[in-house]
């Protein structure tokens, strides 16, 4: 398994395109050319190059659920910063959910991948939604599987297959955990220290229930209601997508799930910032998840046979849109206004007053403070026969927050 929070500099798989219409590949030869870096950017070594050529057809499924979409929404509550899309959303969830969960939330993030490594546990156990019409809820039915599986079994798919290479290595050290550094488990220290590999091997039992308590209690207190509202979303979408996917040559379709998924020369590479190792296992299937929290990685998970990529969805009013944000700048593009903005930040004028102290007509005042009230940066009060006008600041501050946070600087 290759988490998607482990970082692949190049994977790519060579396709041959002749002869194909709706079906992705007669064969197709994997070449990952992998370079492991450390979580600080540094420089890193070469991974050898693996190639394995997959007979047969390879079979293309798009999904989505609820148990999937929830754990991507921890990991963007516990690493915020890179997720833009979720900015109004973000600020909703921290607002309507207890701190203590919220806590416990980035706490057990910290510790294990940013929920990278749960994303990939659940992704086994999502069903193709080609199943399903209208609303669904599968959280519990996954918490059920997840609650049963097998310890030794849990504990490989959450570590990683392609962290841990073969499986008897876990059944080791589930049994032994002081044989830890006898195995060479470089790639898994890259997202989850030592201290916690250690930990979560000598309690596998425990840190499961920690998981699930976690997820059950963030189900039950908010993403529920967030699924009821956004499963027909996801519905819709995967009929636009599986559509466009049938029209489509295939092998075009995929590369075009990400800026990072380049086809060039009956190659599709994916290009990463991590580091992991995969199996040269035949890969018979590919998976497409649907998720409106993972923009705007490149997410991927190896598993066995099988590749999951994620098709990043941007969903309606979870962010502050190009549109708001490009009509929040409009203020400041004009210097007159800019001028209003600063004379009226900390004092009340009137439109005459105004007029005056700028040297244009109160007629031009005008439509620029019909700009700034339409942006809600301004109010107005009356005093007899006047009428005085301020900036309103915490609007001012907080566009300017925003910006900022969209820009990620």
């Amino acid at each position: 398994m290759n988490s998607p929070s482990l970082n692949q500099n190049y994977l790519s798989i060579a396709i041959p395109l002749k002869g194909l219409v709706h079906h992705l590949i007669s064969y197709i030869c994997i070449v990952f050319c992998a370079r492991i870096e450390d979580n600080r950017g540094k420089g890193g070594i070469d991974m050898p190059v693996i190639k394995k050529s997959l007979p047969g057809k390879v079979k293309v499924s798009f999904q989505y659920g609820c148990a999937m979409e929830l754990v991507c929404s921890l990991h963007v509550i516990t690493d915020p910063s890179h997720h833009v899309n979720c900015i109004d959303w973000y600020d909703h969830v921290i607002s309507h959910v207890e701190k203590k969960l919220i806590r416990q939330i980035v706490d057990f993030g910290s510790r294990y991948a940013n929920w990278d490594l749960v994303m990939d546990l659940i992704d086994n156990f999502t069903k193709p939604c080609a199943e399903r019409s209208g609303y669904f809820d599968d959280f519990f039915s996954v918490i059920e599987r997840l609650d049963n599986l097998p310890r030794e079994q849990f504990a490989y798919i959450f570590l990683g297959e392609t962290l841990l290479g073969n499986d008897d290595n876990i059944y080791d050290l589930l049994l032994h955990p002081e044989h830890l550094d006898q195995y060479d488990l470089y790639d898994l220290y890259q997202y989850v220290s030592r201290d916690n590999a250690e930990y979560f091997i000598r309690h596998v039992d425990e840190v499961r229930k920690e998981m699930i308590d976690i997820i059950t209690l963030y189900y039950n207190v908010y993403f529920q209601e967030h699924w009821k509202k956004t499963c027909a979303f996801y519905r819709g979408a995967a009929i636009k997508e599986k559509a466009q996917f049938a029209a489509a040559d295939p092998a075009n379709f995929i590369a075009s799930l990400h800026d990072d998924l380049i086809y060039e020369s009956d190659t599709l590479i994916m290009r990463k910032q991590i580091d992991f190792k995969v199996q040269s296992e035949e890969i018979k299937e590919i998976k497409i998840i649907l998720s409106a929290f993972t923009y705007p990685h490149l997410m991927i998970n190896i598993y066995g046979n099988r590749i999951s990529l994620y098709r990043n969805m941007l969903m309606p009013d979870m962010s502050t849109t190009f549109d708001n944000m490009a009509k929040s700048i409009r203020v400041f593009s004009d210097p007159t206004r800019l001028s209003i903005v600063k004379l009226l930040l900390d004092r009340e004028l009137t439109n005459k007053a105004l007029a005056s102290l700028l040297n244009i007509t109160p007629a031009s005042i005008s439509q620029h403070l019909k700009i700034l009230k339409e942006a809600n940066m301004l109010y107005s009060i009356r005093r007899k026969n006047n009428i005085l006008y301020r900036i309103k600041k915490k609007e001012v501050a907080q566009m300017l927050t925003e910006l900022k946070r969209f820009l990620d600087i």
